[in-house]
């Protein structure tokens, strides 16, 4: 139970609820200071100090979770730099201070090699002393440590843009101690619904990042709903003898439901005769080649005879170590990948698959490895295409985006990922967008509809990147025929360079610290 006198000095404070609104990964002392002096104008430095103190000490008394309790630790420790330096602590002072350190973060190194956002004062060593004599200018009469984070700053206001939050961060990125394949040295950045957000990078880079938004789920009408439950619960589901109730069309479909249909007949055909199989079954956890073979190169089979877009482009899908036609440079090294969708016209491929070895096994060192190489991949798909229509319009740039999948080495999932150019080429995003479990067993329903509203999905992002694709095409051919050309052609502003990683010579040491995951739990 929290001192009385220790709640009495505080009561002033007005809680905004920072610590239990905030998920403790993307905890800060800037954004909380930030956020206490932001909701209590007149609060003194000192007084807002302690009421952070008192809930980070809460938090720690009674929290479950282990990881939260560190978390609430290292930053009790590090808010000694709050409040141990001399100087006036004015409400004024907080307003002005405020201002400066909304956007400040200031690294120091973690066992794994990346950076976590705390203050101490081993952090400070970095900054320059004509930087520390330009703050203290600025800032003359503030708190010793709050002055040294205004020499991070570069605005007095927080970032508007994505560019601007990514360029100020870059201004002072350290990344000596990071793994060699770490992704924010090269400008990608991996996100998604719940997944954890990377302590290096600043959370307001995240916070500018735009999401994926209205991913079509499978449209059921009434008619689908009975043709599927039929199926599904009829005792001749994993036998030869449900195929023909499978093939046989529901009356009075209409245009529309009949595209539906014939999708969701297929991903029911594939199940039932293999996946599902109940007299000669297949072993979907023997090997990678018999789980692809069977289960997810059918799968995406049924994504890519789905596809419908306005410009009737064709495209058609390779598989089995097949070559990745993209590069980045003509002496790339040779991109082996486990299937990819192309475009016929031109070659330009815009969906990349991995797979992770069979189903449920549990090797996270080649789960992580494959979705480094599919970053690579996936950036070298965006640099081709923009290297092909090079002079499109510079607005276009940010609006294309490649598909990446991967079967999981760490579990029963399958996760797709958009790939895409973000703040005008500086970075690349990954986003985590679908994600679905295979089950070798019809123990759970919810398994195999997950899955069908999932391929829809893929479908949606596939088709959206044909779209974008086609978008540049024609305003590059425009562009031409009006006799314009890009000073800088657009392949040019795209930055980010990842590395294909190498399995020779400890390179994959230590690089199961980059999985990209949830915060809930390892997904």
């Amino acid at each position: 139970m929290k001192p009385k006198s220790k709640a009495k000095s505080i009561k002033a404070i007005s809680n905004p609820h920072y610590f239990q609104t905030t998920a403790f990964h993307a905890w800060t002392l800037l954004d909380a200071y930030r956020e206490y002096a932001n909701k209590n104008p007149t609060a003194t430095h000192d007084n807002i100090v302690k009421h952070v103190r008192s809930e980070l000490s809460q938090i720690g008394e009674q929290t479950r979770d282990p990881s939260k309790r560190q978390r609430a630790q290292q930053l009790l420790t590090a808010i000694d730099s709050f409040k141990s330096a001399p100087g006036p602590s004015t409400p004024s002072a907080v307003n002005i201070n405020t201002r400066h350190v909304e956007n400040q973060y200031i690294h120091s190194t973690v066992s794994h090699g990346t950076a976590a956002p705390l203050t101490t004062d081993d952090e400070v060593q970095s900054i320059s002393a004509g930087e520390k004599r330009e703050a203290d200018e600025e800032t003359s009469g503030l708190d010793k440590k709050l002055r040294i984070m205004r020499a991070e700053s570069v605005s007095f206001e927080a970032p508007t843009t994505l560019q601007e939050a990514w360029n100020n961060f870059m201004r002072y990125a350290d990344f000596s101690n990071l793994h060699e394949y770490s992704y924010e040295k090269f400008g990608i950045i991996p996100f998604g619904n719940d997944i954890r957000w990377n302590p290096s990078i600043p959370s307001q880079v995240y916070r500018l990042l735009e999401a994926t938004t209205n991913i079509q789920e499978f449209p059921l009408s009434p008619i689908l709903v009975e043709y599927r439950k039929t199926i599904i619960s009829s005792k001749f589901y994993g036998l030869p003898e449900i195929t023909e109730a499978i093939f046989t069309k529901p009356a009075n479909l209409t245009p529309a439901e009949e595209i539906s249909f014939r999708f969701l007949q297929r991903i029911l055909f594939i199940y039932s005769d293999t996946i599902h199989e109940k007299k000669d079954k297949v072993d979907l956890t023997e090997s990678e080649a018999t789980y692809c073979h069977y289960a997810v190169w059918p799968l995406l089979r049924v994504v890519l005879r789905g596809l419908s877009t306005q410009e009737k482009v064709v495209c058609n899908f390779k598989i089995g170590e097949t070559v990745l036609n993209s590069r980045f440079c003509d002496n790339d090294a040779v991109y082996l990948a486990d299937g990819k969708f192309s475009l016929n016209e031109g070659g330009l491929e815009v969906l990349l698959f991995e797979a992770s070895g069979p189903l449920s096994n549990h090797d996270l060192t080649k789960h992580v490895y494959d979705f480094i190489k599919g970053s690579f991949g996936s950036t070298a798909m965006l640099k081709t295409v923009l290297r092909t229509y090079c002079h499109a319009d510079e607005a276009l740039l940010d609006t294309i985006s490649v598909v990446y999948v991967q079967t999981s080495g760490k579990d029963d999932c399958i996760r797709v990922w958009l790939v895409r150019p973000a703040a005008n080429g500086t970075i690349v995003t990954m986003e985590r967008v679908l994600k679905a479990t295979m089950k070798a067993t019809l123990s759970n329903h919810g398994d195999l509809l997950g899955m069908v509203d999932f391929l829809w999905g893929m479908k949606d992002l596939v088709e959206r990147s044909v779209s974008s694709i086609i978008r540049l095409k024609e305003s590059h051919n425009n562009r031409l025929l009006d006799g314009k050309k890009n000073k800088t052609p657009l392949d040019q502003l795209l930055q980010p360079h990842p590395l294909k990683p190498r399995k020779a010579d400890g390179h994959c040491s230590g690089i199961t610290s980059l999985d990209p995951v949830s915060f809930i739990c390892d997904n």
